[in-house]
């Protein structure tokens, strides 16, 4: 079982090697060369023949093709005992995904290249500085070729080990900001409620939990316009709170264009003070990293979308593969933070202000 196992991760070939050097031709150096030839086919252990001979043909710091590190790439330096390579080309990759090609399938294909070409040339410089180092700190002959052959050989925990990273790795960005593969595959269609007549009733809470405001919004499906879908939403909104600086109840009429990477409010008309606002103004996009729209007089919103497949509860209920999109608005008064959260087929569902407060979805339809 135990050879069988072997054969899958390394590509066999079985050969006869002839030394390079004879007896009969320089006998110090026939030696050395049957010493080193032993100590490296000790080091190796499964499938020495085959390395020895490819190390031969290319005199060893040469780049040959091998299988199985193009197949298996970080989990076969694993599996060859060679730790530090398999951390050095685990953030290599990382880097590479995350900031070079944006993409792991491309970031994979690279690496098995890299390791396809050069796996056999850094698995021969790791077993002579292995070797070199064994020898320069053991002096009995007797244990020394055991030392060798217990440095090297292979290893089903260091599989293991090359895994470790990417666990690491896998919770890190779970609670970081998504790469931008992941943004660019997001299509927005599905996180705004384009279905007509569609209804979101939402609460807004202090921080001690009392509500101070309650909204409706209604979709309404219009034309398709140049950028996308058009789609107007009424948003009443009531006041509460005994707050004299806040309007107790208004009426907003909002004109957005809906595609799979831009939601972009490009009309909006309050009806209690009769004022239109037809500045173009970015909900949300995956076109970018983050995005600014201008408010006039001197404010503006930074956002950016800061997570994936968040879960939500509201009273209206508990919603997953949310996306939340961070909010920053800065004016002359100083800047505020908003962080909101957009369920598949809904829109928002939650708001948390930097203030304490919260505005969350109590109940819905999705129309007709």
């Amino acid at each position: 079982m135990e050879n069988t196992n072997r054969n899958d991760m390394d590509n066999r070939e079985e050969i006869d090697i002839p030394l390079a050097v004879t007896q009969e031709s320089s006998p110090l150096a026939y030696q050395q060369t049957a010493t080193l030839d032993t100590e490296l086919r000790l080091f190796i252990g499964h499938n020495a023949d085959y390395y020895l001979s490819k190390w031969k043909k290319t005199s060893g710091n040469r780049a040959s093709w091998n299988w199985a590190a193009f197949i298996g790439n970080i989990y076969w330096m694993g599996y060859r005992k060679m730790y530090l390579q398999v951390l050095i080309l685990a953030v290599f990759y990382i880097i590479a995904e995350r900031f070079l090609f944006h993409s792991p399938i491309s970031a994979t294909a690279a690496l098995a290249v890299f390791c396809g070409f050069l796996g056999n040339t850094m698995y021969y410089n790791h077993a002579q500085k292995k070797i070199t180092a064994i020898k320069s700190q053991q002096n009995d002959p007797s244990t020394l070729l055991n030392k060798i052959k217990d440095a090297g050989g292979t290893s089903w925990k260091g599989v293991a080990a090359a895994i470790l990273p990417f666990l690491l790795y896998g919770l890190l960005i779970g609670s970081g900001t998504p790469s931008k593969a992941e943004i660019e595959a997001i299509n927005l269609t599905e996180y705004f409620p384009t279905k007509h007549m569609s209804e979101r009733s939402y609460n807004m809470y202090d921080k001690d939990g009392k509500v101070i405001m309650n909204s409706l919004e209604v979709t309404h499906a219009m034309n398709n316009g140049v950028a996308g879908n058009q789609f107007s939403v009424t948003k009443k909104v009531t006041i509460t709170d005994n707050n004299p600086s806040l309007t107790p109840t208004s009426l907003l009429e909002t004109v957005y264009s809906v595609s799979s990477n831009t939601i972009m409010q490009v009309q909006s008309y309050n009806t209690l003070l009769d004022r239109t606002d037809s500045t173009e103004h970015i909900l949300l996009t995956t076109s970018e990293s983050n995005w600014v729209s201008d408010q006039g007089e001197n404010s503006k919103i930074t956002g950016e979308i800061t997570a994936v497949d968040q879960e939500v509860t509201t009273p209206a209920g508990t919603f997953k593969n949310c996306i939340e999109v961070t909010e920053e608005l800065s004016d002359k008064d100083g800047k505020a933070t908003v962080t909101k959260y957009y369920a598949p087929h809904i829109g928002l569902v939650l708001a948390k202000y930097d203030n304490g407060n919260e505005e969350q979805l109590v109940r819905y339809n999705n129309g007709m």
